[in-house]
């Protein structure tokens, strides 16, 4: 079992690049998918089964949550919200 996370994690660093594991956020909890970042509008959360992967877009790219890709800067609305 333990050895299962362990391959799971390093399969999510892999594929998420320059991404960072982080605290999941309350949204990851037992979910797996993409999660808007809470603040920032260049990044987002890669969920698996509650564990949340910090990935950041391209520069000059936002995170869109309807369609779960990085998508252009200024293509739809994103407000980000303060620290």
């Amino acid at each position: 079992m333990q050895k299962s996370s362990i391959v799971l994690l390093i399969t999510a660093l892999c594929l998420a690049g320059a991404g960072s594991v982080s605290a999941a956020p309350s949204d990851c909890n037992g979910r797996t998918g993409k999660i808007r970042h809470e603040r920032a509008c260049d990044a987002y959360y890669d969920c698996t089964d509650g564990l949340g992967v910090l990935v950041t877009c391209p520069e000059t790219h936002y995170f869109n949550s309807q369609t779960s890709t990085c998508e252009i800067a200024g293509e739809f609305d994103c407000i980000e919200s303060g620290v």
